[in-house]
């Protein structure tokens, strides 16, 4: 509960540092303190994973808005990627996000922006390489064969599931 509630802190603080006023940066920790999809994991030991990779995420975003004003190093906001990457594949989100945001932030010249997304991606990129060997190493042992055949099953399952989630009841898609 108490990494949930950090989130939400970083939330707002991330949207005070995207100069948002008045009741906003709130407003924007509030939603997703109570949002359904960010309450399962608050709830739940197990999937405290997802939220040490949105931690991270938040983290690596707002140490990069700062490194973007020349107010923190570079070095934060990699060690923060890096974290999230090993944290949860789902912090892939990240490089496109911190391409948005080094399109949009003040600050740096073009070839630093480039530059320091070229970095994350390096500092990420060993992370989802190891996770996609060992994927396809446990595949191997289970016979499952090609790692990206385990990830679009992966992905359709939860797909089908999805309905239900929203939904509640029934086992799929409302007819």
């Amino acid at each position: 509960l108490l990494l949930h509630a950090g989130n939400a802190w970083l939330v707002a603080h991330l949207a005070r540092q995207l100069d948002a006023r008045g009741p906003w940066p709130l407003l924007a920790a509030l939603c997703f303190a109570v949002h359904p999809a960010t309450i399962g994991p608050a709830m739940w030991l197990s999937d405290r994973f997802d939220l040490l990779a949105t931690g991270f995420v938040l983290l690596a975003l707002s140490s990069c808005i700062s490194a973007c004003r020349g107010a923190a190093s570079r070095g934060p906001t990699l060690l923060f990627a890096f974290l999230a990457a090993g944290s949860k594949e789902s912090a892939i989100v990240l490089l496109p996000m911190l391409a948005v945001l080094l399109v949009f932030a003040p600050g740096r010249d073009r070839s630093w922006r480039a530059k320091f997304l070229a970095l994350v991606v390096v500092a990420m990129a060993p992370l989802f390489a190891a996770r996609l060997f060992v994927v396809h190493r446990v595949d191997a042992a289970l016979g499952a064969g090609n790692p990206f055949e385990t990830i679009a099953h992966g992905s359709l399952a939860w797909l089908r599931q999805f309905p239900q989630a929203i939904f509640g009841g029934g086992t799929g898609w409302p007819a």
